[in-house]
């Protein structure tokens, strides 16, 4: 039955379908021809061509492992694709495309895909050190030779209208990107797995949009999503893009082009909504409900590494941006415990710059100049909180390295625009990581200049961090010391910095950086008012006060001082650099006053023969206005006390900022102990001083710089110790100065006046002063009883000097009266002595005395004593014969009667009278030839001048009549006669010395 059903069948079939000539045979033939290539032999052709072509044109191997298609559905399905780059290494891959084609096309009037799904596509991009890249040369490769120089162009293609592109329905499943770059200095690798994206709608007919998706996972665990709408004609695009996640830690090879990074990380988080297009005049875009937050933030650098910047987050809320009116927004931003480190090197450049390469140093103009292009970019910022701030700074520039740091620092800002003249609140506090606190809080603008203004405070800000800027000067160690601030701060147009509030240093204490030792502090100095302008060059204060400072200077043996070893000598060429920079006008300096309280100074000088040292403690008083733009002198008052019971003051006037202009200035010291300054006496005078007080009272007046100055000194009980030998000692006689200086009451008043011009480079006021006293003590012992006669009033009496008639040795009335004054001076001067040397004169004492002897011996042969019966008379018979009698035991020789003949001649008035004796003229002659024959010994001579000096002793004893007592015989000391000169032809004097008892 079936054999029979099939050959029934088949004549049937060979006439309806079979038979060539009937229509229904080349329909099907036709149909089946469609199906066999559609099926078969379209999938082959495309496999095979697509091979061949890429690995002949392109040198490169494609691989395929199916291609299907089905001609009914047009449905374009490739399977297993891989292509190959020239080197072999794997470039594009995918797992299964499908692509399906709908006749709605027809309808549309656009070629209309209905799906389009891609699983599985592996890309791998790989950039090269000379900038090329894998999916460049394949571009490059692919696009066709430009035309060579005289070659005939073609005609540029002209828009004909052709149909639009429809993809219904577009999907990216499992998709993979690697991209590996070797174009930085470390060859950058990263992962894009999986990414998916979904497109629904994808029309390029005008004014359609369709809904897409995209979401891209990273190889780090982060994603990014992007949902939102695409409008092809004209180009336009909203939607939302989220961030989460995203790891941007393979960027440090980039980062490395800018700056010479070790270390970086941050992880992204984010999100916005956003609406752009083209439009006829350029882009829009606009951007809102924008969220921001970057995690975990480290940045690091250097050699060791160094992590300089770092922060645990940063938030951004309401980020908003209007690219048509070039404004941006954020709602607020908070920043969370940021961590900043940098450095000056040791050759004083920032640390941070010496990442930059070389070649970034400098701004690249051209750069400028596009950044310039166009309206600003007006930004608003609604507020900005950080948290937490901790900085750091050190300067490895000074040696030790100095280290400054921030903590707990905390910065609000509030409605922050970038617009012309806008204000906004900012509030700045934290505390310095060396000890002190820090807060501002005002206004602050950006635009059209920078300005700053409000309440600025520092609270115990430590100064040890300075120390190290302060040894650049001086050799000094800060061991305590607070600033404190609390006023009002500026910066403005024509204003750098300005000031106006209260500024102290609290318990400031310099020691000398090797030993420890004290050399300056004070408890406070305090200014209630400090108004400071750089704008305006001037400085005004309040009265500063300066409470219990302190202070040492010492002297050390080879004379340096403290202050002197601890300054630093500054290089010459770094003055003479400094000398030749643009100086700045000065600023007007203005001080209501200096007041101090309670102030310390020790003094110690070490050169001395005998080490010293004193304190002037208990100093209060204070200085007037200073200011350095007015000629008015400021007013000086202190007092302070010197030792357990000395007294010191200083008061006047002084040009403080040119005091060799003006100065007139009077210092008062008293009840100093006199034994505290026996190192400068032995330095002196090469005397200790065993006991007594001094007052001084020193006057000095500088008037363009010529000086005048009156010491007066006054010593009370002063008594001299032992010698002690010092190689810088004038020769002095203090001890006698002193006893002839000393009054009764064991007081001594010196005036000694200066004057001298300071301008004179070698002009020194303590050696004028040294030179004055010392000539000074010369003049009194040099002159010692124009002193004693001063002391009466007597002017320039020279009460030193006692004179003696010829041979004699009595005192005349006048003489006695001198010495009658010279025992009252005495007595005024008790610890003086006198020596008296009795003094003979050959000249006038030997013609004297020989008379005298020759009188004696007339006496003597006449029997007669001396005075007896009035005097001798050469008319006397007796005294003439005697008189001859003495000649001839003098002159046995001698022929009296010849002699005779000598004395008988006429008179002078009559020579031819008759011849007389003259008797007169004959004994005269006797008489003298008798005196000339007597001889003077120098004992006689010496025995002479002790009755002189026994004559002296004795009327300073008595007191020499009617001015008082005399002076006790102790104080007067009988020495050795001696031999004087005399100009008078009838006194001899004597002359007394000075001395102590």
């Amino acid at each position: 039955m079936n054999e029979q059903s099939a050959s029934s069948r088949w004549p049937s079939l060979r006439r309806n379908w079979l038979n060539w000539r009937a229509k229904r045979f080349w329909v099907v033939l036709a149909l089946l021809a469609y199906t066999a290539i559609g099926f078969l032999l379209l999938p082959w052709l495309v496999r095979s061509t697509a091979i061949e072509t890429v690995r002949a044109d392109y040198d490169r191997e494609l691989r395929i492992a199916e291609v299907r298609f089905n001609p009914y559905t047009f449905t374009l399905q490739i399977n297993g694709l891989a292509l190959a780059d020239t080197d072999g290494e794997p470039l594009v891959a995918f797992d299964r495309l499908v692509v399906n084609f709908t006749l709605a096309s027809l309808l549309n009037r656009a070629w209309t895909f209905q799906t389009v799904h891609l699983d599985g596509l592996a890309l791998q991009e790989e950039r090269f050190a000379d900038g090329t890249s894998r999916f460049a040369r394949l571009v490059e490769d692919l696009t066709p030779p430009v035309a060579t120089e005289g070659a005939v162009p073609e005609p540029e293609a002209k828009p004909d209208g052709g149909p639009s592109l429809l993809i219904e329905d577009l999907r990216l499943d499992a998709g993979r990107v690697r991209f590996v770059d070797h174009l930085p200095d470390e060859t950058v690798s990263f992962v894009l797995d999986p990414i998916s994206v979904t497109l629904n709608g994808l029309d390029t007919r005008p004014n359609r949009e369709g809904r897409n998706t995209v979401r891209v996972a990273l190889e780090s665990g982060g994603n990014l999503t992007w949902d939102g709408t695409v409008q092809l004609a004209p180009l336009r695009s909203a939607g939302r893009i989220e961030l989460n996640e995203i790891v941007l830690d393979p960027l440090l090879p980039y980062l490395r082009r800018f700056a010479a990074l070790s270390g970086f990380r941050l992880t992204l988080d984010g999100g916005f909504d956003y609406n752009a297009g083209l439009a006829e005049d350029g882009p829009e875009l606009t951007v809102s409900g924008g969220t921001l937050a970057l995690r975990d933030l480290g940045v690091s650098g250097f050699d060791p590494a160094v992590e300089f910047l770092a922060t645990e987050a940063v938030r951004a809320e309401g980020i908003a941006f209007n690219l048509g009116e070039r404004r941006a927004r954020v709602d607020s931003l908070a920043v969370e415990e940021p961590r900043f480190r940098t450095w000056l090197t040791e050759q004083g450049e920032l640390g941070l710059l010496t990442l930059l390469p070389e070649e970034n140093n400098e701004a690249d103009p051209a750069a400028e100049t596009a950044g310039q292009t166009g309206a600003p970019l007006a930004l608003e910022l609604g507020a900005l909180r950080v948290n937490g701030l901790a900085a750091e700074f050190e300067d490895r520039s000074t040696e030790p390295a100095t280290r400054l740091g921030l903590n707990d620092v905390s910065v609000q800002l509030d409605d922050f625009t970038t617009e012309d003249g806008a204000r906004f609140p900012a509030r700045i506090q934290g505390t310095v990581a060396s000890g002190g606190g820090l807060e501002f809080d005002g206004r602050l603008g950006y635009r059209p200049a920078f300005t700053l203004s409000g309440t600025a405070s520092v609270t115990d800000l430590k100064l040890e961090p300075a120390q190290a800027y302060l040894q650049q000067f001086a050799r000094v160690r800060l061991d305590n010391g607070a600033f404190n601030l609390d006023g009002e701060l500026g910066i403005g147009p024509g204003e750098p910095f300005s000031y106006r509030g209260s500024a102290s240093v609290q318990t400031l204490d310099v020691k000398t950086a090797d030993a420890g030792e004290p050399v300056l502090g004070w408890a406070a100095v305090r200014v209630e008012t400090l108004d400071l302008s750089l704008g305006g060059r001037r400085v005004e204060t309040s009265p500063v006060v300066i409470e219990q400072p302190s202070a040492t200077f010492v002297i050390a043996e080879d004379k340096t001082t403290n202050i002197g070893r601890l300054l630093v000598q500054r290089a010459a060429e770094e003055r003479a650099a400094q000398d030749g920079e643009a100086t700045q006008e000065p600023l007007a300096v203005t001080l209501g006053g200096v007041r101090v309280a309670g102030g310390r100074l020790d003094f110690a000088d070490y050169s001395l023969p005998l080490p010293f040292s004193t304190r002037i403690a208990d100093l209060d008083g204070g200085i007037s206005t200073l200011a350095t733009e007015s000629t008015e002198p400021a007013n000086v008052d202190l007092e302070g006390q010197v030792g357990d019971n000395g007294l010191a003051r200083i008061d006047g006037s002084i040009n403080t900022w040119a005091p060799a202009r003006f100065t007139d200035i009077r210092m008062e010291f008293r009840n100093l102990k006199m034994p505290d300054y026996s190192p400068y006496t032995v330095q002196f005078a090469g005397r200790r001083i065993a006991d007594g007080n001094m007052d001084l009272d020193l006057a000095y007046r500088l008037d363009e710089g010529q000086l005048r100055g009156d010491n007066d000194i006054v010593l009370r009980d002063l008594e001299l110790g032992e010698k002690v030998d010092s190689p810088d000692a004038a020769d002095l006689p203090l001890g006698l100065a002193v006893a002839l200086l000393k009054d009764a009451d064991g007081v001594i008043d010196i005036a000694l006046p200066v004057s001298g011009d300071v301008n004179d480079p070698q002009f020194d006021i303590a050696g004028v002063i040294r030179q004055v006293l010392a000539t000074t003590i010369r003049d009194i012992v040099k002159s010692p009883f124009r002193l004693l006669g001063s002391i009466l009033g007597l002017g320039s009496e020279d009460l030193g000097t006692i004179e003696f008639l010829a041979g004699r040795s009595d005192l005349t009335p006048p003489q006695r009266e001198k010495t009658g004054k010279l025992a009252a001076a005495l007595e005024k001067r008790p610890q003086l002595a006198l020596e008296i040397a009795g003094t003979y004169a050959p000249s006038l004492d030997e013609p004297a005395l020989r008379r005298q002897q020759a009188l004696a011996a007339l006496r003597e042969r006449l029997g007669k004593a001396e005075g007896e019966d009035g005097e001798l008379s050469l008319t006397d018979k007796a005294v003439r014969d005697t008189v001859r009698a003495l000649f001839m035991d003098a002159y046995p020789d001698a022929d009296l009667d010849a002699l005779r003949e000598r004395f008988t001649r006429p008179p002078e008035d009559k020579p031819d009278a008759e011849a007389v004796f003259d008797e007169v003229a004959w004994q005269a002659h006797l008489a003298s030839r008798i005196i000339e024959a007597q001889s003077v010994s120098r004992t006689a001579l010496e025995s002479l001048a002790g009755e002189r000096a026994s004559a002296v002793r004795a009327a300073l004893v008595s007191g020499g009549g009617s001015l008082g007592g005399g002076i006790e015989e102790a104080r007067l000391r009988v020495v050795e006669p001696r031999e004087t000169d005399t100009e008078s032809n009838s006194r001899v004097p004597l002359a007394l010395s000075v001395t102590t008892r």
